[in-house]
């Protein structure tokens, strides 16, 4: 029984239209991200994931998949930010 909700739950998380669900308005990079560096609303349509907001060589998809400020030229990595694709049932 519990291997199966196991199974049952990893084959949501893993789908592709639960990914689909975490980037509500098409540009790549998930909703979690972006609110989270966003005062909790989703980017403009001006901030682009090809483009770099804080000029230091990352693109904001990059960024997103880092999970790093893309407003902070002067971060790199951070492991504890929500990642770009991530459910948000863990966000």
């Amino acid at each position: 029984m519990k291997l199966r909700f196991i199974s049952a739950l990893a084959a949501l998380l893993l789908s592709p239209t639960a990914h689909a669900a975490a980037d509500s308005n098409g540009n790549s990079m998930s909703d979690a991200w972006e609110r989270h560096f966003n005062n909790y609303q989703l980017f403009p349509a001006s901030i682009l994931p090809g483009d770099d907001a804080d000029g230091d060589g990352v693109s904001n998809l990059d960024e997103c998949h880092a999970g790093t400020d893309p407003f902070d030229g002067t971060r790199r990595l951070d492991f504890f930010k929500p990642r770009c694709g991530t459910s948000p049932l863990f966000t």
